[in-house]
């Protein structure tokens, strides 16, 4: 026998979501055999209110009976169903996952489909956040919803679409906050690792007194060198990629217009005129040449324009990427300055410090 929660609506109706709620007498949960019995009232009292289309009066008393009785599935499948018609996309997907759950897959196949359709369309307006901490034993906050211990494995929370805080605490451990931006019925990974708050100084090397006539022993030598234990949160390298790739563009329009500039001025001088511009008048017979004396001019002082801009760019691109390579490796921007000197043809530029 298969009964609804909600009467049979003479409205039209967009879909079936807005139809009617699957209850059954036979769907009291056999996870939790003996129900409280004012849990049962509210039940029926929510269905009355959902099938009167109150639905945020059925959400109330269903929410009060949820928690007199939290793994009852009818409760949670009603109150997951009221939600749905309230647009409480998040509540709606927790409460039918968790209905689902109580089900247990396989055990009524036309409840757990109808269960699932109503939960793939709430799924469809939020975003899933999967959360895997270490070391276990941590609290995690997402967006706005309670917060969840972690003992081991993954969690999967769900939040509204936009800009979602993520903080992770566990005590004797910094504190872990980040953000991430999904869309609606996108799904976001995030592998959070919890560093350990260290404590006091460690103890001072005290020097042992060297026995006379014996060997002196020197300490190890100082390590020089960029620190590879670097922290995991030190500035990330891809900046470095970025900055190489722009010098080498820059190096590259620089050659090609310095070897356009080289060829506009090898022609630029086979046209000149041993007598000077005095030959270059109307009239002449080397007007035409002088036209094109003029043209290669032009290209020449153009050429070298773009050879300067792209040497310059290749430069200073090459010399930031170092910088900050240097700054990522090491945890602190080396003391440094970079000046430039332009002139016609010729760009250099200086770095003066130590990294």
């Amino acid at each position: 026998m298969r009964a609804f929660l909600f009467a049979p609506s003479t409205r039209p109706r967009r879909s079936v979501l807005a139809a009617a709620f699957l209850i059954s007498s036979v769907w009291s949960p056999w996870l939790n055999a003996q129900p409280s019995a004012e849990a049962q009232q509210l039940l029926a009292d929510g269905k009355a209110a959902g099938t009167r289309r109150e639905f945020a009066k059925a959400r109330e008393l269903l929410l009060r009976a949820h928690q007199l009785d939290p793994k009852n599935y009818e409760i949670a499948a009603n109150l997951g169903r009221v939600e749905l018609e309230l647009q409480r996309w998040v509540d709606a997907t927790e409460h039918l996952s968790l209905a689902i759950g109580l089900l247990g897959v396989g055990t009524d196949r036309d409840k757990e489909l109808k269960l699932r359709s109503w939960l793939e369309r709430a799924r469809a307006q939020v975003v899933k956040v999967s959360l895997r901490v270490s070391p276990a034993g941590a609290d995690v906050v997402v967006g706005q919803a309670p917060s969840r211990h972690v003992d081991s494995g993954t969690i999967e929370v769900f939040a509204d679409p936009g800009s979602i805080k993520v903080r992770a605490t566990l005590p004797n451990h910094k504190p872990y906050d980040t953000r991430v931006i999904g869309g609606p019925g996108e799904e976001k990974r995030l592998d959070i690792i919890l560093e350990p708050i260290v404590t006091g100084a460690p103890p001072a090397a005290t020097e042992l007194a060297t026995p006379p006539n014996s060997p002196r022993v020197d300490p190890a030598p100082r390590r020089i060198g960029p620190d590879r234990t670097r922290a995991a949160s030190a500035p990330p390298l891809w900046p470095v990629g970025a900055g190489a790739g722009v010098a080498l563009a820059g190096l590259t329009v620089g050659v090609v217009f310095a070897l356009k500039a080289n060829s506009a001025e090898s022609e630029a001088k086979s046209l000149r005129l041993s007598g000077g511009n005095s030959q270059c008048a109307t009239g002449t017979i080397y007007v035409e040449r002088c036209a094109r004396l003029r043209d290669r001019t032009r290209d020449v002082a153009r050429d070298r324009n773009w050879e300067t801009a792209g040497l310059i760019t290749a430069s200073a691109a090459g010399i930031a990427s170092v910088i900050y390579w240097l700054w990522a490796e090491n945890g602190e921007p080396p003391a440094a300055k970079a000046t430039a000197q332009v002139a016609p043809g010729l760009a250099v530029i200086s770095v003066d410090g130590h990294f």
